[in-house]
């Protein structure tokens, strides 16, 4: 390896030149070294995670585009220790089960219902089809988006829907969060109530 002292003429350089040399910084020292192809061994374990990213990405740019359910994984997001927008906490939130589960439902649109209660469409992360997916889902609720200290358990019915009831006057916020096997599958959404009890 070159250590160098004005590198092309300049007083530091950075990156490959027609991919046969590559210049860099280390310790303070401006160095020059040959290109070389980076590896890529394509293991079983790299190739289901590249998939599961295509997956997740695919999935939020083409099935998962309501702005409403968007904007409950930013909340989800707000809420996280460290800061991040809310299409990387989906896709973090996503990325694992994308890998156990590409079929794995999550929601994509809520609705309030004159019941009064709360419907949260489902669709299946693989292809965007409403693809029930057994066993339970808890749902969390709470009056702030950081204190989701009720639940309730349900399963998801015919055409995907995820239902339940609440007894809250008209003009109530409320926020909720929908979980399977402790992963998130909805962001922390918002509801005002309009209907009443």
């Amino acid at each position: 390896m070159s250590i160098l002292t004005t590198p092309l003429l300049s007083f530091s350089a950075r990156g490959q030149l027609a991919k046969t040399l590559v210049f860099s910084g280390w310790k303070g020292l401006h160095t020059v070294r040959q290109y070389v192809i980076p590896a890529n061994p394509r293991t079983p374990g790299q190739i289901a995670q590249r998939n599961a990213m295509n997956l997740v990405v695919n999935a939020w740019r083409y099935y998962f585009t309501n702005t409403v359910q968007r904007t409950a994984w930013t909340r989800d997001a707000d809420s996280q220790p460290r800061p991040m927008a809310g299409y990387h906490a989906w896709v973090s939130n996503t990325i694992n089960r994308a890998i156990a589960d590409p079929t794995a439902n999550y929601c994509y649109k809520v609705e309030e219902e004159p019941s009064p209660g709360v419907n949260m469409y489902m669709l299946a992360l693989d292809d965007g089809s409403i693809d029930i997916e057994p066993g339970n889902f808890v749902c969390h609720f709470g009056y702030k988006p950081n204190l989701l200290d009720d639940q309730i358990v349900d399963v998801v019915k015919a055409g995907g829907i995820f239902n339940w009831m609440h007894a809250s006057p008209i003009g109530t916020t409320f926020y909720f969060q929908l979980r399977k096997d402790g992963v998130n599958r909805s962001g922390i959404c918002k509801l005002t109530t309009t209907f009443p009890p």
